[in-house]
């Protein structure tokens, strides 16, 4: 286990210890320098956990790097259990989905090919930089069941506010969508968006040391059609990033990478300090313009009007004659100038 990813209510360990496989898996991992990574997201009536493999960065005062491949399952909260019991089932039974991987994608040779994808450089190169700056282009990072769909809605949920202050050569977004089921056949949908910073070339980035997270959990009579996840879902919890990612800035030095400059979280806070400014004097202007409406009533006879205000001003003015082409008359035109606009 990565020592950032265990949780202290959870024996993970004893989780892992009941499935001997998962045990094996472990092993295999260590040997190229990797590590089980499992993670949990407790709710108020569920629970989901998944595992994946990754590597060690080399420092506790890092956060592990995103796994690439994952398995995740969930169990529903029953009434007077204790509190983690829940997630204990989630990730013992995540754990078990693992081990029936084996023969997939965590194989020995796979595996040792994620351990030179998860190795640290000693020399990192960022393409990105090479890119030019935007205040429009957000990078994304995807794991689970995330579509091209979903990164449109992820780049619309998130707007200029995410994008204009953090430089998308040096910042990124992941996002999580896992559709399944819980252990007692209900089915469910986790979406959860965080923070990042871009990774160098061939790496994959760091978990974000926050994350956004919303839970769906459909009712056991719901049409086996209706998927379990939507956009909706995903863009609630890139709203929820959006409009709070810089309290997550205190935890830069977590996901930070060597070889790579970045705004202090001063200058990073003070941006988005100036950015949510203007738009409140934009808003201020825009409602200014909608509320200077001027209304008046008139009294005309022969084109000879007089006009009252709402603040009961009054003035005379002279209709201009113009013709019209539908009756074939000369007519007093008392609408198109009749509050003096």
């Amino acid at each position: 286990m990565h020592p950032l990813a265990e949780t202290a209510e959870l024996d993970v360990q004893a989780i892992v210890g009941k499935h001997p496989l998962a045990g094996q898996i472990a092993a295999s991992l260590r040997k190229t320098s990797m590590a089980l990574f499992p993670a949990i997201r407790r709710f108020d009536d569920v629970c989901i956990a998944y595992v994946g493999a990754t590597g060690f960065t080399g420092s506790d005062k890092v956060w592990p790097r995103m796994p690439m491949q994952i398995t995740w399952s969930g169990s529903l909260v029953r009434a007077n259990e204790p509190k983690m019991a829940a997630c204990s089932r989630a990730l013992s039974d995540a754990f078990e989905r693992l081990a029936t991987h084996k023969e997939g994608w965590l194989t020995e040779s796979h595996l040792r090919e994620m351990g030179a994808i998860y190795k640290e450089p000693v020399s990192p190169t960022f393409p990105t930089m090479k890119q030019p700056a935007s205040s429009t282009t957000m990078r994304h990072y995807t794991l689970g069941t995330v579509n091209d769909q979903g990164v449109q809605t992820l780049g619309d949920a998130l707007g200029d506010r995410f994008t204009t202050v953090l430089d998308h050569r040096k910042f990124g977004v992941q996002a999580l969508l896992l559709d399944g089921k819980t252990s007692e056949g209900r089915r469910f949908c986790l979406a959860e968006v965080g923070l990042t910073a871009v990774a160098p070339d061939g790496l994959a980035v760091h978990v974000p040391p926050t994350d956004h997270s919303f839970i769906q959990v459909l009712s056991p009579g719901a049409p086996t059609t209706k998927p379990a996840c939507s956009s909706e879902l995903l863009a609630t919890a890139a709203r929820s990033l959006r409009d709070n990612y810089e309290s997550d800035l205190q935890y830069l030095s977590l996901i930070t990478e060597k070889g790579m400059t970045y705004p202090t979280e001063k200058a990073l806070k003070a941006a988005v300090a100036r950015y949510d400014a203007q738009q409140r004097a934009e808003r201020t202007v825009a409602n200014s313009k909608s509320k200077n409406v001027v209304r008046c009533s008139n009294q005309c006879s022969n084109g000879n009007c007089l006009r009252t205000f709402d603040n009961g001003r009054q003035e005379r003015w002279q209709a201009p004659r113009v013709y019209n082409s539908m009756t074939q008359n000369w007519e007093w035109d008392i609408s198109t100038n009749a509050c003096g606009g």
